[in-house]
């Protein structure tokens, strides 16, 4: 495997800053998490209107909105990639840190169930395998706290649907994420607009600060993951990207004092086995490993 040392900087910096993410958000916890959630859709769309402009894919932006079906396929991914934003402040914000942190883990295999389901993929045995093994890692969990891990199954199932859609349509990363922010845009005005907490008593000029800090720790790791994607190979890229999850359930248990139990440490192996086996069956040849990546 060769690749760049520039691809590998780009990756280290994305998992950085999607590691941090857990630290950053609770620097916030004290404002309406509504309120979080309008300005990190606001100033996403905002920073993402810097880097198109320099890259100069306003016009290819134009052009791919005037196709119905995709601007409407944008419709759905743009929800999805929103729904995902809200959730991940929301489970870091009420202490579900390292739930939310196995739904990234979750992500590739839903995929491949999704891939099934909607594009009549056949699963190949270590694919299967890596299905039932999760499967059995949540059951686990149910079983043994008897809680379901909501967080981490909806932001693990938005992340694998959201990629499923993005594969139907040809539009390049930039222009896609920044038309999907522009979709998203009068979700955060209106958010704003109709928050109490957003008026004269919200926050100060510290906390606005972060806030507007919060739409550029959104791109900018996805700028520089998709800058590795070029640069490295995916399925080198796409197990360093698990290090992020990682290193933010850690973050939960060490630093917020979240519960990690027996239940959350079978569930956990079982989910980490089955991508194993997801990975090794990526190394097979003709097996692509850019469909589940190429965001």
């Amino acid at each position: 495997m060769r690749f760049s040392s520039s691809g590998l900087g780009y990756a280290s910096g994305a998992i950085l800053l999607w590691s941090v993410f857990p630290l950053f958000y609770k620097q916030l916890e004290h404002l309406d998490t509504i309120d979080i959630i309008g300005h990190r859709i606001i100033w996403a769309w905002a920073f993402m209107l810097v880097v198109v402009t320099l890259m100069g894919q306003l016009p290819q932006i134009v052009s791919a909105l005037k196709d119905v079906r995709t601007a409407c396929t944008l419709a759905a991914t743009s929800m999805l990639m929103g729904a995902s934003w809200a959730l991940y402040v929301w489970a870091i914000l009420t202490d579900h840190i390292v739930e939310a942190s196995f739904g990234f883990y979750l992500t590739p295999i839903i995929s491949v169930v999704f891939g099934l389901i909607l594009f009549r993929e056949r699963l190949s045995r270590l694919q299967a395998v890596s299905v039932l093994l999760a499967a059995a890692g949540v059951l686990y969990q149910l079983a043994a706290n008897e809680i379901v891990p909501w967080f981490g199954l909806l932001l693990g199932g938005a992340f694998a649907l959201y990629s499923a859609l993005r594969k139907r349509i040809r539009i390049p990363p930039f222009s896609g994420t920044f038309a999907e922010t522009l979709i998203l845009l009068p979700f955060g005005i209106g958010i704003l607009a109709l928050n109490p907490g957003s008026g004269p008593d919200g926050p100060g000029l510290p906390d606005t600060l972060l806030l507007m800090a919060s739409g550029v720790i959104t791109i900018l790791p996805i700028v520089w993951y998709i800058c590795a994607a070029q640069r490295m190979p995916l399925i080198l890229l796409g197990t360093l990207f698990y290090l992020a999850p990682t290193l933010g359930a850690v973050t939960g248990v060490v630093v917020y004092g979240e519960p990690f139990t027996h239940g959350h440490a079978v569930m956990f192996s079982l989910i980490f086995s089955g991508l194993v086996l997801f990975t090794l069956d990526a190394r097979q040849p003709g097996r692509g490993t850019t469909k589940y990546k190429r965001l």
